[in-house]
């Protein structure tokens, strides 16, 4: 196995959107059931192997809630991931995002992956008259604004790894378009 890359990555989004849950899920393996909010910032880490090479996510749970708003921009800085989750059940949380996003490109890096994350796809898929925010409406945002767009759910575990999957090979792209030409690895190829 290649050397290890080790991304900071994290977690925005309106308060009760699923981002603990979603926590709890990619770095402890449980299963969420009723996790409290999130008070001020947690921190885990989650290693996966991407191509051979291991790869560290420095995952940062933040909180949703306005009053912890100064403290949770703090950790936006130095970030290369931000994932923004918002309730699809619940068109406020999807107005919100733009208010996410305005913070993270504040604080974070330019080319910092933004990964908007649509949960509580297991509600929607029992009752499709629950959906607030139709895909094809958020899709379109997202390709508008050159972001990527997941739905999930962090109680059924649905999408989740997808979501991990998408996010380190976004991360891992951008790592290669950042090093200069000169250091990049040499492809072998054959003609």
């Amino acid at each position: 196995m290649q050397q290890t890359s080790a991304y900071k990555v994290v977690l925005a989004g309106d308060s009760k959107v699923g981002k603990t849950s979603f926590f709890l899920r990619a770095t402890k393996n449980i299963t969420p059931q009723q996790p409290k909010s999130t008070i001020g910032v947690e921190y885990a880490s989650k290693q996966i192997v991407y191509k051979e090479q291991l790869v560290t996510l420095k995952i940062w749970d933040t909180a949703g809630s306005e009053k912890y708003k100064s403290v949770t921009s703090n950790h936006f800085r130095q970030s290369q991931g931000a994932l923004i989750f918002f309730d699809l059940t619940d068109l406020y949380t999807y107005e919100n995002i733009q208010n996410w996003l305005k913070d993270i490109q504040n604080y974070a890096d330019d080319s910092v992956t933004i990964i908007i994350v649509g949960n509580k796809l297991d509600l929607v898929n029992e009752a499709q008259n629950l959906r607030c925010i139709p895909l094809e409406k958020a899709q379109q945002m997202c390709k508008d604004q050159n972001l990527l767009y997941v739905e999930i759910s962090t109680k059924t575990g649905e999408g989740i790894n997808e979501l991990i999957e998408l996010l380190v090979k976004n991360l891992q792209a951008r790592k290669i378009e950042n090093v200069p030409e000169q250091e990049r690895p040499r492809q072998n190829c054959c003609h």
